[in-house]
C-alpha cells in the first residue's frame, strides 16, 4: 500500500521552497494527523536540531510516521555538497548526510540526498561524478551499518547539472552498485524535464 506523506519544514530560510508546513513542529504534524496523512518528510538544521524523544510522542499521539529526513539543510545553512572542490568540505557534507542519517534510523527513516549532491563548475564534470561516487560510497556503507537506505534525489536542470532524469540517475546508481541507495522520483523534478 503506498502511504501519504507532507512535508514539513523546520529550516527559517528555506521558507520559499515546496513546503507544506513550516516551523512549528507540534501544530505542523497535528494538521498533517487530522487530514488524514500517514506520514511526514521532515527537513531540519541538523541531525541533532529535533529532540527524538519529543518526535517519537508527537508521533505516537497523533498516529503518524517519519517517511523521510531531508538534508538540503546542509547546503542551505552551511554551503556543503558532496561534490565542492575542497576535499575537507565534501567530508563534511558526508558528515553532515551521516548526522541526518543518524537521526531517521531512530524511526527507521530514510535520508535523502537531493540538493547536497551539488554541481560541477569550474571542475570538469567528470570529477564532480568521482567525488559524488567517494561520496556516496562512503554513505551507501554507512546506511549499510544502520540497516538503513539512503534515497538519491535527481533534481532538474536550475538546481543541479549531475543529474537530472530517473534514467541517467538509475544508471550512475547501478554502475556504482549502491546496494543501499534508492532512487527519490520526485514529480515536480520530472515534470521541468
Amino acid at each position: 500500500m503506498i502511504k501519504s506523506c507532507v512535508t514539513i519544514a523546520l529550516v527559517p530560510s528555506i521558507k520559499s521552497g515546496p513546503w507544506v508546513y513550516w516551523n512549528d513542529l507540534e501544530l505542523s504534524i497535528q494538521k498533517a494527523a487530522a487530514l488524514g496523512f500517514d506520514a511526514i518528510e521532515l527537513f531540519t538544521a541538523s541531525g541533532s536540531s529535533v529532540d527524538v524523544n519529543y518526535l517519537k510522542q508527537l508521533l505516537d499521539e497523533h498516529k503518524i510516521e517519519l517517511a523521510a529526513v531531508g538534508t538540503g539543510a546542509g547546503k542551505v545553512l552551511h554551503g556543503l555538497t558532496l561534490t565542492d572542490s575542497d576535499e575537507g568540505k565534501r567530508q563534511e557534507a558526508v558528515n553532515f548526510i551521516k548526522s541526518i542519517i543518524d537521526f531517521g534510523a531512530a524511526f527507521g527513516a530514510p535520508a535523502i540526498i537531493g540538493s547536497m549532491q551539488g554541481n560541477f563548475l569550474n571542475n570538469g564534470r567528470a570529477e564532480a561524478l568521482d567525488w559524488l561516487e567517494t561520496g556516496m560510497s562512503e554513505l551507501n556503507q554507512y546506511v549499510s551499518d544502520k540497516n538503513n537506505v539512503l534515497l538519491y534525489e535527481p533534481l532538474n536542470r536550475y538546481e543541479t547539472n549531475l543529474f537530472n532524469t530517473l534514467g541517467a540517475s538509475a544508471e550512475f546508481l547501478a554502475k556504482s552498485e549502491f546496494s543501499n541507495i534508492l532512487l527519490l522520483a520526485d514529480l515536480f523534478h520530472m515534470n521541468i524535464e
